[in-house]
């Protein structure tokens, strides 16, 4: 018995673990690891044995002009060896130079390159210093580790199981842990047709179990192990939507577009998990926002099924500027020293105060080379256009160089010396001579009416571009073909004039009416050959027809067509002048009362019994009667 534990205990010697040498080799290590010059490197390791540099600025930097890793006195300069807990240091070989009276000591013991110095523990801390205590530096160009490891054990790993939703991702590494740093490589085992993987990815693909298996190498003191976990890929359906964090922006101005900067979105689904879907949303409006949206609908798709939310907004209406200044130079700035202006000269939209400047005849306005205005030539027309929303209330125009002054002849209203005044969508003035124009102070207003201009003929043709009401004691007609030689024309019994629509008006009493802008979306809902004409200019029509006093239409002569009117496009007609009926009825060109009265009782649009008609529109045994 006792000679059994002799052999026993002696035999422990032989089974001790041999010693391990590493060596950190600078340039090998640093070839490897892609060290650059001139750049700090605090650590390194080799094996199990780690490096540790401590100091500032310079300490531990690598040099590629002599493939050493230097260390500074003056810094403080450390240099740490560990290895692997349960392990024990045996001695430390490092091989240096030094410069400025530099020094290598372990403890209170100075170091020689190349030789060995004995240590002991888990690690060792060597000093750089030098003889004058402020500088002094140790070139280190390879270390020397030996060791006696310890008695290597399984490392105490966890490897949880986990879930993943079909279509998504699921880092396994988040479920491993463990007291080794040996290398973690992952592999599926069973159940591969229901996820793949790359490294340690696992991505869902169907509904299913499968057995992943993790192998860490061997590290230090701690054997290589294998284990398993079973990740369940799952696929709930899609329960709702909500929105968790509102987006950081809530009120927009009209014209902008929503922003999700700062919005969370979580779905939740039947197996009550949820998830963070924000960049798989959708939403609307998506685009341009205006005073009537309140609200965004967010959007979410999960296997065909699809969930909304809403988030509550304040869109503020574009206020437009009620007084602007167009600066001609502003037109022709680049445009070249006394060059004609063409196309792409003209003005277009000024983006800062929204009001639209258009000048024909480009071939003879041109920009004055030695001032801040522009020459507008005779013959030439030049528009203003107020925004959607608003009327022109007035223009007043600054002259430039030698105060040359035309007046130029406007669409509608007047001009009074440099100052128009009226209420319209657009004004165009057509110039009659030269004008030197430096700059135009536009006053605009809510567009809350427009004027409807009837002469002494008792008949106008008439567009907006706002749908407006009918002022009363005004009749509004549209157009129809009834043969080569004559229209129809049609009442408009509902009470609106829709926008951008072409009519034709008629008063017994000549004046201006006030015509209400209304957003009632009126429509004709029938053919109408009368086109709305807004801008003052000439159609482009082969063929075109304006109103003439009767009323008739005559075929245009060309010219240019005064803003705010309409015209019939009759393509293919020929007829110098087309006729009017008003379907069923009668013209005449001449009655007197007697005459009248054997036809019965007439009566004027408003319903009033009429004694003695005059010229004008009347309603007799239920027909409308023409007096011309």
């Amino acid at each position: 018995m006792l000679l059994l534990f002799a052999l026993v205990a002696g035999s422990s010697s032989v089974w001790a673990t041999d010693n391990v040498t590493e060596t950190l080799t600078i340039s090998d290590y640093a070839s490897a690891n892609s060290w650059s010059n001139n750049t700090k490197y605090t650590s390194a390791k080799v094996g199990d044995v780690s490096f540790t540099a401590s100091g500032s600025t310079n300490t531990g930097k690598y040099y590629t002009s002599d493939d050493t890793w230097r260390f500074y006195a003056g810094e403080s300069a450390t240099l740490t060896i560990s290895v692997p807990t349960g392990s024990t240091l045996v001695s430390v070989t490092p091989t240096f130079t030094t410069k400025d009276n530099g020094t290598l000591s372990y403890g209170s013991s100075s170091v020689t390159s190349g030789s060995a110095v004995s240590v002991s523990g888990t690690s060792a801390v060597f000093n750089a210093g030098s003889s004058s205590g402020s500088t002094g530096k140790v070139f280190f160009t390879a270390i020397s580790v030996t060791y006696t490891p310890g008695e290597k054990t399984d490392p105490a790993i966890t490897f949880n199981d986990g879930s993943v939703r079909v279509g998504k991702t699921l880092n396994l590494s988040t479920l491993f842990s463990s007291n080794s740093e040996g290398t973690v490589t992952y592999s599926i085992t069973a159940g591969g047709s229901y996820a793949t993987l790359a490294g340690s990815t696992l991505t869902g693909t169907a509904e299913g179990s499968v057995t992943v298996q993790a192998s860490q190498a061997a590290a230090g003191n701690f054997n290589a192990k294998t284990v398993t976990a079973t990740i369940s890929v799952i696929d709930p359906a899609l329960s709702s939507i909500a929105i968790t964090t509102a987006p950081t922006k809530t009120t927009y101005d009209e014209g902008e577009v929503f922003d999700a900067t700062g919005m969370v979105v979580t779905a939740t689904y039947a197996d009550a998990s949820e998830e963070d879907v924000t960049a798989s949303c959708t939403w609307s409006p998506s685009g341009a926002l205006t005073p009537s949206d309140v609200e965004v609908t967010v959007s979410f798709t999960h296997n065909a099924v699809t969930k909304t939310a809403t988030q509550a907004i304040t869109v503020n209406p574009y206020v437009q500027p009620l007084s602007v200044t167009i600066d001609m130079n502003y037109v022709w700035l680049g445009s070249g020293n006394g060059k004609n202006l063409d196309a792409g000269d003209l003005p277009v939209v000024k983006n800062d105060d929204h009001v639209t400047t258009t000048i024909t005849d480009g071939t003879s306005t041109r920009p004055r080379g030695d001032a801040d205005y522009i020459r507008v030539y005779q013959g030439s027309t030049i528009t203003f256009a107020a925004p959607v929303g608003y009327c022109i209330k007035s223009l007043v125009f600054t002259t430039g160089g030698s105060n040359t002054w035309n007046a130029p002849t406007p669409s509608n209203g007047s001009l009074s010396t440099k100052t128009w005044t009226g209420k319209a969508p657009s004004v165009t003035f057509k110039l009659s001579g030269t004008c030197f124009i430096a700059s135009v102070a536009v006053t605009l207003e809510v567009a809350t009416a427009i004027n409807i201009d009837i002469t002494a003929a008792n008949w106008a043709s008439f567009s907006s571009a706002y749908e407006v009401e009918i002022p009363t004691g005004v009749t509004a007609y549209y157009a129809q073909q009834k043969d080569a030689e004559n229209v129809t024309l049609k009442e408009i019994t509902d009470g609106y004039i829709p926008a951008n629509t072409g009519v034709v008006v008629y008063s017994a009493t000549a004046k201006t009416y006030t015509a209400n802008i209304t957003t009632t979306g009126a429509t004709l809902g029938e053919t109408n050959l009368l086109k709305p004409w807004l801008t003052a200019g000439t159609p482009t029509e082969g063929t075109y027809y304006t109103l003439a006093a009767g009323p008739k239409f005559k075929k245009s002569s060309g010219g240019i067509l005064a803003a705010g009117k309409a015209y019939l496009d009759l393509t293919g007609v020929s007829a110098p002048e087309l006729g009017v009926d008003f379907g069923g009825t009668t013209g005449i060109n001449a009655v007197n009362g007697s005459e009248f009265k054997v036809n019965g009782e007439y009566y004027n649009l408003a319903g009033q019994r009429v004694a003695q008609p005059t010229k004008g529109l009347y309603i007799v045994n239920g027909k409308k009667v023409i007096i011309k």
